[in-house]
């Protein structure tokens, strides 16, 4: 269901290089349920820049968690499918969710951005 509503930015802050908690202040939290999506548009249009896409990968490992071949092809896949399906020519970023953090190597750059436990858990005030 489609709703417009005005809100607040209540607190905005960067948690991890380029990625940002924002917490904001509108009637919608009260009938929000898991899954949602909610699009923030700013009331001045020409602040809006286009958005990319993030597709996050979520790997579980005991130690720094490292990309190889293998899996640097699939996450090329990933993106190439995804954006063949979609049709978007926006710009696509791959963020790795992991443990403890991406060892750098050969195939690394694939990931723009990558998340730790920590990054997740760390207490926002």
């Amino acid at each position: 269901m489609k709703q417009k509503q005005t809100a607040v930015v209540a607190s905005q802050k960067e948690i991890a290089p380029q990625i940002f908690d924002m917490w904001i202040n509108t009637e919608l939290a009260a009938e929000a349920r898991p899954g949602q999506f909610v699009c923030v548009y700013p009331k001045d249009r020409s602040t809006l820049l286009p958005r990319p896409i993030s597709i996050c990968e979520v790997k579980y490992s005991k130690t720094i968690y490292s990309i190889n071949k293998a899996e640097h092809e699939k996450i090329n896949y990933r993106e190439e499918a995804f954006r063949k399906e979609t049709g978007t020519e926006k710009g696509i970023q791959t963020c790795i969710i992991t443990t403890f953090g991406l060892k750098q190597n050969s195939h690394s750059d694939i990931a723009d951005q990558t998340i730790t436990l920590k990054d997740l858990f760390t207490k926002i005030p």
